[in-house]
């Protein structure tokens, strides 16, 4: 498996057609800031345009629990969940080898 340092990284997802942002352009207390702070992980403007795109018939409440979810982050919880599984499953597996 090969290993991606941040600028290849970064250059794989332009050529993708994703817009690549230096985080200082949208810092809190800069003219484009995205965030009020450093401890806002998600960029909700962002992630409200990306839902509305992606699902462009969802109702505004669904929108509203959607990023609500995803800023309490209950959703990581879900991915952590997940993870357990597919790890105890691996675990399994090897046991029984």
């Amino acid at each position: 498996m090969t290993h991606l340092g941040e600028s290849e990284l970064e250059d794989w997802l332009e050529a993708l057609g994703y817009e690549i942002l230096r985080g200082l352009s949208i810092a809190p207390g800069e003219p484009a800031a995205e965030r009020s702070s450093y401890d806002q992980v998600i960029l909700e403007g962002r992630l409200r345009a990306a839902l509305k795109r992606l699902n462009p018939s969802i109702p505004a409440e669904c929108l509203d629990d959607v990023v609500r979810r995803l800023e309490r982050q209950e959703v990581p919880s879900l991915v952590l969940s997940v993870a357990k599984v597919r790890s105890n499953t691996v675990r399994e597996k090897e046991e029984q080898r």
